[in-house]
């Protein structure tokens, strides 16, 4: 390090080596505590602090400056100024280079001059490799073949590779530490030009086939497969042939997954009644007696038949066919004992209707005529509880021996003729009032007078008409007829006469009327507006 002083006569070089740099920072230090602690007069003088500064300078430039363990703002090359007199450190970093530090003095009023040339900071990488002879790359660039030593690569993280004809690339990154050396070795593993296959299958046990030929069963993996696309089928009893395109790439192991999809069953039903309905989970597929494909798996089975009791039959069934016979059992008998309790509960009715049902279904189901007999029964079931069959149970009926229709149709019109009477009185009594109002035909200003004609269409009870000026009423008019109301003098301008009339009628209510006429009055004569509003209630 080089200190250069401003005062000509104190500036000199001085090259020190590191032991006696280190004893002479102790001794101005021991120096720097005595004076510090020992008493000193303060003078007027001596009350005015007075600075030095430092210029820092490095090869190459751009260094951070520490002053004291404190970043400084500007960097190489450049001043500190404002410094205490003293002993301080001054520390310069440089990415790349070795750290310098260095303990100098500042004067007051003195220039200190710090200069440092910086040293890289440097390591050495170790390359080898089995075989040798690989291409060594470091951070993209060539540095020989292996087995060698790089030196002098600067410290920090670096990116390192590999290559070998007939083997595979390696890369890597490796952390190169100033002044140490850093080892990198690698095993080249042989550049694959094959693939595999593993085939898995749901069920498994299924046959492959790799581009025709016979490659075992599933599950398995069938190894040195040339890369590209290659045909695969697979095959079992039972099920459909599975055909696909694989594409194989060296050195990767293709795993193909894949649910077989089963060969349809057969499932054939006979039995009793003919023609009855075949639904194989929820659709009907057919009638008896039936024969139809299903795929493999469980499947719900219904017969269905009117007047049968249904049966339902669970399968579980494979690539086979499996044959059911079925026998419906008749709901004829059920539906009699049914008809015959409704008969006997409501026997306090006319039974005669559903007794002759009754009878037609006993003879139907001796005659081995099932649907008849199951439907006679249900209706004289219906007719036992409901005997004028209108819809409405013996119990509630208020005649059960007429028919509801007709009972509802005179209750009906005698409404209808209740309603047209209290039509007519709403019309007969529906009292409307009207208003006409209009500006007397002579019209003086000094004398304003308005004509109010009321009357009413049809009888009430009585009423009230009320006429207001701007809002004020002036006079109350109790009869219908024509009326004059005198407004007296005006003053000029816009004027408004509000008119209401409201009357009881003799039945619903009250009904009301609100007319409006707005005139003008300037220069000794009254004009006339067109506006006219009329309100109705």
């Amino acid at each position: 390090m080089t200190i250069q002083r401003s005062n000509p006569v104190k500036r000199m070089m001085h090259t020190i080596c590191p032991r006696r740099q280190v004893q002479a920072a102790r001794i101005l230090l021991a120096l720097f505590l005595v004076l510090a602690i020992a008493p000193v007069p303060v003078t007027a003088q001596d009350e005015e602090l007075q600075f030095g500064e430092i210029a820092v300078s490095s090869d190459p430039t751009g260094a951070t400056i520490y002053l004291n363990g404190v970043q400084q703002e500007k960097k190489t090359n450049g001043f500190i100024l404002n410094v205490y007199p003293g002993i301080h450190t001054i520390r310069l970093t440089l990415p790349g280079y070795r750290d310098f530090e260095q303990v100098i003095g500042v004067e007051a009023k003195e220039t200190t001059y710090v200069y440092h040339e910086f040293v890289p900071a440097v390591g050495t990488v170790v390359v080898s490799s089995v075989p040798t002879g690989a291409s060594i790359y470091l951070d993209g660039a060539y540095y020989g073949r292996t087995n060698t030593a790089l030196p002098n690569i600067p410290a920090g993280l670096h990116t390192i590779q590999l290559t070998h004809e007939g083997f595979a690339d390696k890369s890597a990154s490796i952390y190169v530490t100033d002044g140490m050396s850093t080892s990198f070795h690698h095993n080249f593993q042989l550049v694959p030009t094959t693939g595999s296959l593993s085939v898995i299958t749901t069920p498994e046990g299924a046959v492959i086939y790799l581009d025709g030929i016979q490659r075992g069963v599933s599950n398995r993996v069938i190894d040195g497969i040339e890369p590209g696309a290659h045909e695969l089928v697979l095959t079992k009893d039972g099920y459909k042939d599975a055909r696909d395109t694989v594409e194989i790439t060296a050195g990767v192991t293709m795993v193909h997954t894949r649910v077989l999809e089963g060969l349809d069953g057969t499932i054939v039903i006979d039995g009793f009644p003919a023609q009855a309905d075949v639904y194989i989970d929820g659709e009907l597929r057919g009638m008896l007696p039936f024969s139809g494909s299903v795929p493999q798996g469980d499947h719900r089975i219904e017969v269905k038949e009117h007047g049968f009791e249904t049966t339902v039959i669970s399968v579980s069934i494979g690539f086979e066919t499996l044959t059911y016979s079925v026998t419906l059992t008749p709901l004829a008998t059920r539906a009699i004992i049914e008809a015959e309790s409704k008969i006997a509960a409501n026997a306090q009715y006319d039974q005669s209707r559903a007794q002759a049902e009754l009878d037609d279904a006993r003879q139907y189901l001796a005659d081995g005529k099932y649907v008849a007999a199951y439907d006679a029964a249900v209706r004289a079931g219906f007719i036992a509880g409901d005997v004028d069959s209108d819809g409405i149970p013996n119990f509630l009926d208020l005649q059960p021996t007429v028919k509801n229709d007709f009972i509802y149709l005179v209750a009906l019109l005698a409404l209808l003729v209740m309603a047209c009477g209290v039509a007519a009185d709403w019309m007969r009594t529906n009292a409307r009032p009207e208003i006409e109002v209009a500006l007397a035909e002579s019209v003086d200003p000094s004398d304003v007078v308005v004509r109010v004609d009321l009357s009413v269409s049809r009888p009430y009870h009585g009423g009230i008409c009320t006429v207001a000026l701007g809002g004020k009423i002036i006079e109350y008019l109790p009869d219908v007829g024509s009326h004059e109301v005198h407004l007296g003098p005006l003053p000029p301008g816009v004027h408004q006469v509000t008119v209401e009339f409201r009357i009881e009628k003799l039945r619903y209510g009250s009904a009301r009327k609100v007319r409006m006429l707005e005139f003008e009055i300037g220069s000794g004569e009254v004009y006339e507006n067109a506006k006219d509003n009329v309100i109705e209630q």
